[in-house]
């Protein structure tokens, strides 16, 4: 299902990047005017998907720095969980060990 979900957002997304490179062809002139540099020409295109580039790096990495502490919980769970497994297979095993004695000595007898 998250497979389908995905490809009906990234599908229509990629067809408005690939029609706005196609109609916006013409060269722009970028000058940072803070800076004495010389001015940058480059197809409008590259703006457009560098932009959007950038806004998607962005937007994952606040996403990133947003869930941290959910994925620490998520891993600390997780140590839990494993130790929790470890008691109860101990457990299980002098269990066995304690009837295997006590059946031993029953027998014994």
């Amino acid at each position: 299902m998250f497979f389908l979900i995905r490809w009906l957002f990234t599908i229509p997304f990629a067809a408005i990047i690939i029609i706005f490179a196609l109609y916006n062809r013409h060269d722009i002139d970028l000058y940072l005017n803070p800076i004495d540099v010389t001015a940058v020409t480059l197809p409008a295109y590259i703006f457009g998907a560098g932009a959007a580039i950038v806004g998607f790096v962005w937007g994952s990495f606040v996403t990133w720095v947003a869930y941290s502490s959910k994925r620490k919980k998520i891993r600390e769970q997780k140590n839990i969980i494993k130790n929790l497994e470890k008691e109860i297979k101990a457990a299980n095993q002098n269990q066995k060990k304690e009837k295997n004695i006590a059946d031993k000595l029953l027998i014994g007898k």
